[in-house]
């Protein structure tokens, strides 16, 4: 019997003490987020993005990213290595 192989963007994913951009030149954040539940945000927290949170909204935050399409890249590559739902939210603008 053979294990599971994870798949590729599980195999790109790897634990962070903080995921996405560093800085952002224009002062736009793009956050990365899903549905709040404890249990996802445990998972996420231990397994991607040590700084994962519930923020202000109730989403549950996995990072943000100072572009739209490296936000769009995690969100899906999270999504295939979580089974779970993740979009990004508006915009947050200076």
């Amino acid at each position: 019997m053979t294990s599971p192989t994870p798949s590729s963007a599980a195999q790109s994913l790897a634990f962070q003490d903080s995921c996405g951009s560093r800085g952002s030149p224009s002062g736009e954040w793009w956050p990365v987020v899903a549905s709040s539940s404890r249990e996802l945000l445990a998972s996420v927290r231990s397994r991607y993005c040590g700084d994962a949170y519930i923020n202000a909204s109730g989403w549950l935050q996995a990072a943000s990213f100072s572009e739209a399409e490296a936000a769009q890249d995690f969100a899906e590559r999270l999504a295939e290595a979580t089974g779970e739902r993740f979009w990004i939210a508006d915009p947050l603008r200076p």
